[in-house]
């Protein structure tokens, strides 16, 4: 994928190769809703909840390099767009819009990988639950190490056209 310069307000990313068959599979969503679960029965602090995915996103980042992936990292804002770049490219979010607006970003999310599973959670426990994303513990992840982190407002959810709506700020760690 085309690198983009990183000044830009709304950046929009397509995948060239979605895979609908991973986004839909009953078994992977499955797997992202039961440790959605897992991880809120055991945690019952948030911000133990959000250590928890924040150390999710770190693992997950440590395989794919192990692996021979590593996903460019920069500014805070710069990680946010590369990661989004990586799951794109690799067909687990059918297009994403990032628009930022002074201090805050927002995102419209299309055909995410583990759609059904983060709506059951959110229908179930709240919209603080959308976490267990591997796009979103990524970012933790990286923010993290750059002493930043997401604070994220409530999400909406478009079933209908499996269209997510997320807004937030990225902030410093005090």
């Amino acid at each position: 994928m085309k690198s983009l310069p990183m000044n830009l307000d709304r950046i929009t990313l397509v995948s060239r190769n979605y895979r609908k068959e991973i986004v839909e599979d009953d078994v992977l969503n499955a797997l992202l809703y039961g440790l959605g679960l897992a991880l809120m029965d055991y945690t019952f602090d948030h911000g133990v909840y959000a250590s928890t995915i924040v150390s999710v996103g770190k693992y997950l980042l440590e395989y794919l390099k192990r692996k021979g992936v590593e996903i460019r990292k920069g500014k805070p804002f710069e990680c946010v767009v590369n990661l989004w770049k990586f799951f794109v490219s690799n067909g687990f979010v059918k297009q994403v819009t990032i628009v930022r607006q002074n201090d805050e970003l927002k995102f419209e999310i299309h055909g995410i990988f583990g759609a059904k599973a983060f709506h059951d959670l959110v229908r179930q426990r709240g919209s603080e639950y959308i976490r267990p994303c591997p796009v979103f513990a990524t970012i933790l992840a990286q923010l993290g190490a750059l002493g930043y982190f997401f604070k994220c407002k409530p999400l909406r959810y478009d079933a209908k056209n499996d269209v997510w709506h997320v807004a937030g700020k990225i902030q410093a760690m005090k």
